[in-house]
């Protein structure tokens, strides 16, 4: 296959055995696709891909963190929400559920979002997220009491709060008068994997397997989930596009920043720079540890 970066070609062959002819040090900064947990993004991302395994998926995360069982819904995988203006940020949904209620109106809408790297705005993120997501539930003329109810649920595998709860739930309410009802129908989950109190045995086996998912498990719902999980990572093809992704972003890295250094403009400086937070936060998405990306750009240095 011929990768083109700016001026540079670059070629990734594969054998057999996915093994490709990217360089030792490049290949030593990708973790394995063997070794990605469900919490990792290409992962989780190549998984929901599939209808079928998404809707299993799904329906498990949504029973395991609100204990409600959910029949008649749909699932759309890494859905792209585009910004209110072209000039705006969209986003993009790793998974979003309707769940339709006895007059096929939409009554529950769930996004789930498992996050393997630390989001320092995370309550932030969360508010975009519910705004561009019930941006898109309201048609013309309809009255805004028709908006069903909306739950996001993200999997981390760190505290953001530092209480070691397992589950942390997001409301609104009146400021003190806890007693008032405000019912905007939003309500944030935070699901800690760390975490060891406020939850029951179904979580904690559901967290850890997000982010041990090769360890052995007697959960019979959890084993399904781990078998399609081997399959995938047993998938030459899926083990090829990993790879490939996994290089990809690292050259991009490279060649943004060596263009934005031989043009010596400020503007191209600032790209290349921008490219490169841009490509650290894929790679930590991938697995890649914030250690051996540092020595990577000691060495593109």
């Amino acid at each position: 296959m011929l990768v083109l970066f700016g001026k540079e070609q670059i070629i990734i062959t594969y054998s057999k055995d996915n093994n490709t002819n990217i360089p030792e040090y490049i290949r030593k900064s990708i973790k394995p696709l063997s070794e990605l947990n469900l919490i990792d993004n290409f992962l989780f991302s190549t998984l929901v891909e599939n209808p079928e395994y998404a809707k299993k998926l799904a329906k498990l995360v949504v029973k395991r963190a609100t204990g409600r069982e959910i029949n008649n819904f749909t699932v759309e995988s890494q859905k792209e929400v585009n910004g209110t203006n072209t000039d705006k940020r969209g986003i993009r949904i790793d998974v979003l559920i309707k769940v339709e209620g006895d007059k096929e109106e939409i009554k529950e809408v769930y996004d789930i979002e498992p996050n393997a790297y630390y989001e320092k705005d995370i309550a932030k993120r969360n508010r975009y997220y519910n705004a561009l997501t019930d941006s898109k539930l309201l048609n013309k003329g309809e009255e805004f009491g028709v908006l069903p109810e909306l739950i996001t649920i993200w999997i981390l595998q760190y505290d953001p709060f530092g209480k070691d709860k397992m589950i942390y739930t997001i409301k609104n309410i009146v400021d003190k008068n806890p007693d008032i009802v405000y019912n905007d129908g939003i309500t944030t989950l935070i699901l800690n994997a760390k975490g060891k109190k406020f939850g029951n045995e179904a979580l904690k086996n559901l967290l850890d397997f997000f982010v041990n998912t090769d360890k052995q498990v007697d959960d019979a719902e959890l084993q399904e989930i781990q078998n399609i999980v081997k399959t995938i990572k047993g998938d030459a093809k899926v083990g090829e596009r990993y790879m490939t992704l996994g290089s990809t972003l690292y050259y991009e890295k490279k060649m943004s920043f060596e263009e934005g250094r031989e043009e010596g403009r400020e503007e191209a400086i600032l790209l290349g720079e921008q490219q490169q937070r841009k490509m650290e936060e894929n790679l930590i998405a991938l697995g890649v540890s914030p250690e051996i990306i540092s020595k990577a750009k000691e060495t593109i240095n």
